[in-house]
């Protein structure tokens, strides 16, 4: 994928990577959903890659960030018998545009019910075109305490999550493996692992290559690595497990908590794509 005259919109509420006749990524925030999420990611194929709101999930939304404990609060669930916090935006930290990459820094306040700022997140996205078999989607978040934060033991966890399309999870014939060769949720949820891929066949009227999908990376300096991965047939796809294995922890007022993730979407199979390789050359960066 090599986008001509790529660029971006930047406006209160969304961010659009485009190269003015197709999406390459759709940020939205500051709106129903509570927090900031990816809400289109495309497959080689034009497909896009994310489910938003499915109904089994309404909380799930593409890529997206969260917790479900911080200090008793839930950034994860969003009806309000849950009583959910906020992720909001504050301001941008940094644009950036360049003839094949495209992203942002921005800095967001986690906000309790009570509108005490629990966290103050800055997050960094940004898109690189930098392979001819798809792109790479780069994650970075530093979480800075407000006060001392208690990260509960629990299963719901978004930092970050993704929620692949009907068309990618393992229901409708998606596949999904890991850099340990485990396959399928049985053999990859609670399961320590370099990177994840989901894959599925790609449907002859959307392009020659039979299989596409998407792989997250776990980069080395992530605490925990190599995590345990949570990873549901059904769609759901996160390199941190919201503590369900490594039980609480805690994070002092002042200390950062930071972690990275790099996205390979590409054409064909994890091992056609070698993802195993786009690994390694992360790791090394």
């Amino acid at each position: 994928m090599n986008p001509k005259n790529l660029n971006y919109i930047c406006e209160e509420g969304r961010w659009i990577a485009h190269d003015g006749n197709r999406v390459y990524a759709a940020y939205l925030m500051n709106g129903a959903a509570l927090k900031p999420y990816i809400s289109v990611l495309p497959a080689p194929s034009g497909r896009n890659l994310l489910a938003d709101a499915p109904h089994d999930h309404i909380h799930h939304h593409g890529v997206w960030w969260g917790h479900g404990d911080v200090n008793g609060v839930t950034f994860y669930l969003e009806l309000p018998s849950h009583r959910p916090g906020r992720i909001l935006h504050r301001e941008y930290a940094n644009l950036d545009l360049k003839k094949d990459a495209v992203g942002f820094a921005q800095i967001l306040d986690w906000n309790a019910p009570t509108g005490e700022t629990l966290l103050q997140e800055t997050r960094q996205i940004a898109l690189l075109f930098n392979r001819n078999d798809g792109y790479t989607l780069n994650l970075e978040s530093a979480y800075e305490a407000q006060t001392d934060i208690a990260f509960g033991t629990t299963k719901e966890s978004a930092m970050p999550i993704i929620r692949m399309g009907d068309a990618f999870n393992g229901k409708a014939g998606g596949a999904i493996l890991n850099s340990e060769g485990g396959r399928g949720e049985k053999e990859t949820f609670g399961q320590p692992a370099r990177w994840v891929d989901y894959s599925a066949p790609v449907p002859e009227r959307y392009g020659r290559h039979k299989r596409e999908g998407l792989a997250c990376l776990d980069h080395p300096s992530n605490p925990h690595h190599p995590n345990r991965w949570f990873t549901r047939e059904y769609g759901p796809l996160s390199p941190r497990e919201g503590h369900l294995f490594t039980g609480a922890e805690t994070l002092p007022k002042g200390d950062v908590l930071r972690l990275k993730h790099r996205v390979v979407v590409h054409k064909g199979g994890p091992e056609e794509a070698d993802i195993e390789a786009a690994w390694q050359a992360y790791a090394d960066e």
